[in-house]
């Protein structure tokens, strides 16, 4: 892993970093007048793994973690390159949603990305596998 477990592990430091900076001005501002800006940072966060995803090798710390994917690299691979781009796309569309649309719908909307980005990965995983497993078995 070397290099990228460095940088995905200095983009979440500064992630939280941020946010905390911003949490300590609130409670001096006593008041939060825009909240989205932490979404905005979520958003941004997630857009910058998508971008690691794609390079990660197999391991047991980081990345799409199922059954099919650490039971075969191809499939990792696959599941991987598909990831980044999803985690990438979703990353800017939530920052985007967080400079357009008011708060209580930025949350819903939030889940609903979070939940596609989650579960493309891991339906897209098992039919790599299955494809893979026909192929292995020479069918």
């Amino acid at each position: 892993m070397g290099g990228k477990y460095y940088s995905i592990r200095f983009i979440m430091g500064l992630f939280i970093s941020l946010v905390l900076t911003y949490l300590v001005y609130l409670s001096n501002a006593g008041s939060a007048k825009d909240p989205s800006i932490v979404i905005t940072l979520v958003g941004g966060m997630i857009a910058l793994l998508g971008n690691y995803f794609q390079t990660l090798r197999p391991n047991y710390f980081m990345g799409i973690r199922t059954p099919w994917t650490l039971g075969n690299e191809t499939v990792w691979r696959k599941t991987h390159k598909l990831s980044g781009l999803v985690w990438m796309v979703g990353g800017c569309v939530i920052i985007i949603l967080s400079l357009v649309i008011r708060f209580s719908w930025l949350l819903i909307s939030l889940g609903v990305i979070v939940f596609i980005m989650v579960i493309i990965p891991i339906l897209y995983s098992y039919t790599e596998f299955i494809k893979e497993k026909k192929i292995s078995n020479g069918l």
